[in-house]
């Protein structure tokens, strides 16, 4: 099959593009001007010749109709006198009069008035032949009453004169009339064009700076797998270009991020692994009797080697969900059971701080990943002990709502503002208020629970209470929809 060429023009730059916009739309603006204006001048051409050719009609008519008057006297003169001066004036005023006929005949437009104007002046020249010739008596040649046909015509002929015009003038009101309802329609017909036509073209203008705007929340969004593609003017394809430049060195600096966290993270297991074990043996009195500070201070060192594993564990989840390789492990998970063993981790800070945990928890097991579970639990008990001031009571609720999990985690700390609510859960947010003892977080753990929660299809969210202290609430569903990755 023979393929032929595809037409495919880009505008050099987003200006052009504009330019070819305003004119393809104003160009039926314009065609409808230019259509009016003819029909303007078509009337305006008609109202002036129909307004003086009335006025000419009107005022050829009376003229007329007195030069009749004036022959009928001049021949009544010369029947009476024989003058042969009174002859020669007559034959000038009728030369006149038939001028004026013939003026007549020619402002009219319809063959009736013509031929009466024809029949007047045929009528004058047959009594001026009564009157040269002379070969006629008084009684056979009355001017009074010969005149008086002459008159009556031209009268009659002033009165159709006058219909012509109201005729004429009708006629200019009808093609006004014509001329409204035919540029109605035309905007009638124009308007829904032009309006689909400013839309097509608006349509077209928007896509290259839609596109662009999508690519730009993309790479802001972290998706960098997806060409960015820009069609269009050259100008802003060449945008384009700069975005998928963008686009490859953000996803090769992530990479090298990734690739340092996971790096740092694994050196730093290694001595943390010995400082561990190095402060458990001395804790333990495995080494030798250890003095009441020097116990102090082996537990001092075994918590904070606890808290740095913890640090070092939320900066790679962290790092796996900014990345995007977390995924799912889908099985049957004992939310309780999970909750006592954090608890159980956490033993030696609550009884550092003498907290009383109030637990209560039903028994309920739902679908999801156990170490991730783990993870968000494990978070929201920590943030609570290091919030927590001594020998004050912690709250863990546990229950099932239908087909929903609830997990409660209250404390009785200094509590989070109203404003804080939802920064809370953004990465490495750590508000104004220091924990107890003195230690900061990474900012990081509220943030991962957050994520960790909305891939199981879930919500974390801040419970106002009107006690002191903070209310962590997670909802999760009995069962996943679908895995989600």
């Amino acid at each position: 099959m023979r393929k032929y060429p595809r037409f495919d023009y880009h505008p050099k730059s987003f200006f052009n593009l504009l330019l070819i916009a305003f004119v393809l739309i104003t160009l039926p603006l314009a065609v409808a001007l230019v259509n009016m204006g003819l029909y303007l001048d078509q009337m305006f051409t008609k109202s002036e010749s129909t307004v003086y050719r009335s006025a000419q009609v009107a005022m050829v008519s009376r003229v007329l109709t007195n030069q009749i008057i004036v022959l009928e006297r001049n021949a009544r003169q010369y029947q009476v006198l024989k003058d042969e001066n009174l002859l020669i004036a007559y034959k000038s005023r009728r030369n006149q009069f038939h001028r004026t006929a013939e003026e007549l005949s020619n402002l009219f437009d319809t063959e009736f008035l013509k031929n009466q104007v024809a029949t007047l002046s045929r009528k004058e020249n047959i009594l001026f032949e009564f009157l040269r010739t002379n070969n006629v008596s008084e009684e056979a040649f009355n001017p009074e009453e010969e005149y008086v046909g002459l008159s009556q015509l031209a009268e009659s002929i002033l009165s159709d004169s006058q219909a012509w015009i109201n005729s004429q003038v009708d006629d200019l009101a009808t093609m006004t009339k014509d001329a409204e309802t035919a540029l109605f329609w035309q905007a009638v017909a124009l308007a829904p064009g032009t309006l689909a036509f400013a839309i097509l073209l608006s349509s077209i203008l928007s896509k290259p700076v839609r596109q662009i705007d999508q690519a730009i929340r993309q790479l802001g969004e972290g998706e960098l797998n997806q060409d960015v593609v820009v069609t269009g003017p050259k100008d802003l394809q060449r945008i384009g270009d700069r975005l998928n430049w963008l686009r490859h060195r953000l996803a090769d600096l992530e990479h090298k991020k990734g690739n340092f966290v996971r790096h740092v993270s694994h050196e730093l297991k290694t001595p943390l692994t010995a400082v561990k074990e190095g402060s458990s043996l001395l804790a333990e009195n495995l080494l030798g009797k250890l003095n009441s500070q020097q116990h102090e201070v082996a537990q001092v060192i075994q918590r904070n080697a606890l808290l740095l594993q913890k640090m070092i564990e939320n900066l790679l989840s962290f790092n796996m969900l900014e990345t995007g390789t977390a995924s799912l492990n889908i099985s049957l998970v004992s939310m309780d059971g999970i909750v006592e063993n954090v608890l159980a981790d956490h033993n030696l800070a609550l009884l550092a701080k003498n907290i009383e945990v109030k637990l209560e928890c039903d028994s309920i097991q739902l679908t999801g990943d156990a170490e991730k579970l783990r993870i968000v639990v494990d978070n929201l008990i920590s943030n609570a002990i290091k919030y927590s001031p001594e020998q004050s009571p912690l709250l863990i609720q546990l229950r099932k709502e239908g087909n929903k999990l609830l997990l409660d985690v209250k404390d009785r700390g200094p509590g989070i503002s109203p404003g804080d609510g939802e920064r809370v859960f953004e990465s490495f947010y750590r508000g104004n208020v220091t924990p107890h003892g003195d230690i900061r977080g990474s900012g990081l753990g509220l943030s991962i629970a957050r994520e960790l929660v909305n891939i199981h299809q879930g919500t974390i969210e801040v419970i106002p209470d009107a006690g002191s202290g903070a209310h962590f609430r997670v909802t999760l569903p009995m069962s996943l929809n679908r895995v989600m990755a």
